[in-house]
């Protein structure tokens, strides 16, 4: 019966120091994975903390990194070339699409389940 009461009279009081503990949690929000990228870093590193910090799909097409990527990886000459340099680093894994003429890669978020780099 004082199981029942106790959830009759609600949550515990809060004291200052869980108020200030969760406010500070709340205020700090979720963390990068990847450090940001400074102004002048290379466009590969931009595209790469773009997709791991800001992406929020597993995947990503062409299309997505042309339309929402940041405006200095929108060339559509380089991103193939960005996105084939991080291929090689293993960062994305080419996968097939559901058309013909689509680019698609997953995006390996965690650092330990990159796949090799081939030489």
């Amino acid at each position: 019966m004082a199981n029942l009461l106790d959830r009759i009279k609600g949550p515990p009081p809060t004291t200052p120091e869980t108020e200030q503990c969760e406010s500070e949690i709340v205020r700090r929000g979720p963390q990068p994975i990847i450090p940001l990228a400074h102004p002048g870093a290379s466009p590969s590193e931009k595209l790469l903390v773009w997709l791991v910090n800001y992406w929020p799909k597993p995947t990503i097409t062409l299309r997505d990194i042309y339309s929402y990527a940041p405006n200095s990886v929108r060339d559509p000459a380089d991103i193939i070339n960005l996105t084939k340099t991080l291929t090689e680093f293993g960062w994305l894994v080419p996968t097939t699409a559901w058309r013909r003429d689509m680019k698609k890669w997953k995006i390996v978020r965690e650092p330990g389940n990159r796949a090799p780099a081939q030489v």
